[in-house]
């Protein structure tokens, strides 16, 4: 039995996997000198065309990076998902999204925050009053910023720009598909901008007829999510019920019913997801000649979700 220990002509050269793309905002500009973490190492700058590259551990699957926006601060904080073959160089585009604009508010009033874009509202949060915290944990009571980011599941840029990817895991382990009814990340500040924390629960309210939902059998199987950055799979917290529109505080909503959630302090600064489990069913996807490292994007027709993979060998079986 004979074992090869190293290469005769010098040391083997090990393949690696390599991650490059380009950044780019929702327009199509470049995303220029945006900072890339991966396990919690800074991996790489975008240049000014907005591209990138960097390795990472060959045997990985899905690589969770984070583009932070630290120089210019055009850009909003975003984790992105990126699935693998080992020792496949892959090219992404990545879009990232603008920093909304701040609303001010008196952090002792209540306040309600519309969700939604172009296509008008889809649902509402609401903020309690006097549920702000400061750093050293005492209540805040002046004027406060927030700045909520929102995917609107109606418009397929949002939704090509959308944190994470569309996927979960049920409590067998095995992959479920999501289809999402919008998702939310919400930055709070004082008026020096430094973080301010929530101390009470917050409401989301959806709105049925604006996401085609049906809800007068009662049947409501919608959860929030939250996007965990260690697996880069969205997280179940919590179930939507239905609420008679009376019991909010805006009158103009007392003869309709909403699908209310509640979002704890606990993940008021997180990746949130209005969204559920689908029916999935497998799609092949081939490439003629054989290629390696073709992403493949399969885009929902309605908007609400996507799955992208990678071929090997001309080839990749995907769920959508």
């Amino acid at each position: 039995l004979s074992v090869v220990k190293t290469c005769g002509c010098g040391n083997c050269i090990e393949k690696k996997t390599v991650i490059e793309g380009t950044a780019l905002g929702q327009d199509g500009s470049a995303a220029r000198l945006v900072d890339l973490f991966f396990a919690g190492q800074m991996v790489a700058r975008t240049n000014a065309n907005g591209k990138f590259s960097f390795t990472v551990p060959k045997a990985t699957k899905r690589a969770i990076v984070t583009f932070k926006d630290q120089i210019i601060k055009t850009f909003q904080e975003e984790d992105k998902i990126f699935i693998l073959n080992e020792g496949q160089r892959v090219t992404y585009q990545v879009k990232l999204r603008e920093k909304p604009k701040p609303i001010t508010f008196n952090a002792s009033e209540p306040l309600d925050v519309p969700l939604g874009g172009e296509s008008g509202s889809f649902a509402d949060l609401e903020i309690p009053e006097n549920a702000l915290l400061t750093e050293d944990g005492s209540v805040f009571s002046g004027n406060a910023k927030v700045s909520v980011s929102v995917t609107d599941p109606r418009n397929q840029s949002d939704m090509s720009s959308a944190p994470g990817d569309f996927s979960t895991m049920n409590e067998d382990g095995e992959e479920e598909i999501l289809e999402t009814y919008g998702m939310m990340k919400l930055n709070l500040e004082d008026d020096n901008g430094k973080p301010l924390v929530m101390s009470k629960p917050m409401k989301v309210y959806l709105d049925p007829d604006k996401l085609n939902l049906t809800v007068s059998d009662g049947n409501v199987s919608i959860k929030l999510y939250w996007l965990d950055r260690k697996t880069g799979r969205w997280r179940s917290v919590g179930d939507f019920v239905l609420e008679d529109g009376s019991k909010r505080r805006r009158k103009r909503s007392s003869h309709r019913v909403f699908l209310a959630g509640t979002v704890t302090p606990a993940i008021a600064k997180e990746d949130l997801n209005f969204d559920k489990p689908e029916y999935r069913v497998g799609l092949r996807v081939t490439t003629n000649p054989a290629e390696d490292g073709v992403i493949i994007t399969a885009i929902r027709q309605d908007h609400k979700g996507y799955v992208e993979r990678v071929t090997k060998n001309g080839v990749i079986c995907m769920p959508i």
